[in-house]
């Protein structure tokens, strides 16, 4: 995975630098018909490792968006087949289909599973719960080093591109020493570099800041989703709580007989009048009273 990384990085920048310099070989284009490219090779030798950034976080921004699926961490097909072995007290059952499946999930019950005993007095609930929390762990750990590269690029982006203002700034001061105050031109290099190499790390840092948050936000929520189920898978085990009568009672909801369905009436049907009241006479409305003579 790394190594696809650091291939498409390179492919990516042999690219643009062989297409610069096809471009600045050719005849000087006037300034009004300058290119992207243009653009990107007035700002210096640090567009290089900002554009390796940038390479760096659209790579790392669509592997965290396939890694963080939640039918990637915890299948819902690996919660109900050990929902059934843990309830079982399974627990060598639970060990060995975990060992068959590569889930986030799957890894940390295996885990538990080796440790639990249905004969112990306690079925070993402590040593398979720290287990449970060490794998945790140790997947978590390797799963932030990822994330937390995108953090890293998100900082030294603006870095780069505020090293190249620097950079900008002491070439047009240099200029200026050497008398070039009054030729705009001579100075327009270097306040180029300045400009251009802040716009572009900027525009690298901010999307990539906002990715990490994001995903470190998606992160945390799918570890406490998982550490509610595997809570969950241990109290089927040993007992305790409500989650084998939690279990039990959907069991048994869904072995029950299907509720029957509405059958639609066939046309022309009339319902028949309520009973008990086309009999009852209606009432005549009471008579009316002739207002009295005037006097």
């Amino acid at each position: 995975m790394k190594r696809w990384m650091l291939v498409v990085a390179m492919l990516g920048l042999l690219l643009v630098a062989g297409y610069a310099r096809a471009t600045t070989n050719a005849a000087p284009a006037k300034s009004e018909d300058k290119t992207l490219i243009n653009y990107y090779m007035s700002g210096g030798v640090l567009m290089h490792p900002m554009s390796l950034g940038l390479f760096g976080v659209v790579w790392l921004t669509l592997y965290h968006i396939l890694v963080l699926r939640r039918g990637r961490l915890a299948p819902a097909a690996d919660i109900a087949a050990l929902r059934v072995l843990m309830y079982q007290r399974d627990a060598p059952g639970a060990h060995a289909y975990c060992e068959q499946h590569e889930s986030f999930l799957a890894h940390a019950m295996g885990v538990g599973a080796s440790k639990l005993n249905r004969d112990a007095a306690d079925f070993n609930k402590t040593a398979a719960e720290t287990a449970i929390i060490e794998s945790v762990d140790q997947q978590e750990t390797r799963m932030s080093f990822w994330l937390n590269l995108i953090s890293v690029i998100a900082a030294l982006s603006p870095m780069l591109g505020l090293l190249g203002t620097v950079q900008g700034m002491i070439g047009a001061f240099d200029t200026i020493g050497k008398g070039g105050m009054g030729k705009p031109e001579l100075l327009a290099g270097d306040i180029g570099i300045a400009l251009i190499t802040t716009f572009y790390g900027l525009c690298i840092g901010i999307p990539a800041m906002l990715a990490f948050f994001l995903f470190r936000g998606i992160f945390n929520a799918r570890l406490a989703q998982i550490s509610v189920t595997l809570n969950e898978l241990l109290e089927l085990f040993t007992g305790e709580g409500v989650a084998r009568q939690r279990y039990e009672y959907r069991a048994a909801m869904a072995a029950a007989q299907p509720m029957p369905q509405y059958q639609p009436m066939p046309p022309g049907y009339a319902p028949p009048p309520p009973q008990g009241y086309a009999q009852q006479p209606v009432c005549a409305p009471p008579p009316r009273v002739p207002p009295p003579p005037p006097r």
